[in-house]
């Protein structure tokens, strides 16, 4: 099996995860928006790489030590023009530090 991405070539035999389109269809057409590819109508196996989404898309910190996709996961990462915007947060301190002069 292999990335139905534009320009991947990532396949299950390289131990590269893959993950099929949801079902839910709001967030299938969610991904297929996200990956670029101009009339594409994926079949029923057409799924994503683990390389595609970003590292806060996964649970990490399961009691069974799996890495999984979170369910509602967005792929973001594509080797595409104009690829869509992150997810990622950037997070402000809590925390103020001053400068002391010495």
């Amino acid at each position: 099996m292999s990335c139905s991405a534009v320009k991947c070539t990532n396949r299950s035999s390289q131990s590269i995860r893959l993950f099929r389109l949801p079902a839910q269809l709001e967030r299938r057409k969610i991904w297929i928006n996200n990956t670029r590819r101009a009339q594409w109508q994926p079949t029923e196996s057409a799924s994503l790489c683990e390389v595609h989404f970003e590292e806060n898309q996964f649970e990490r910190k399961r009691i069974d030590g799996w890495i999984k996709l979170k369910w509602d996961a967005i792929p973001k990462m594509f080797n595409v023009p104009n690829p869509p915007k992150s997810v990622m947060a950037k997070r402000k301190s809590k925390y103020k530090f001053n400068v002391l002069d010495t």
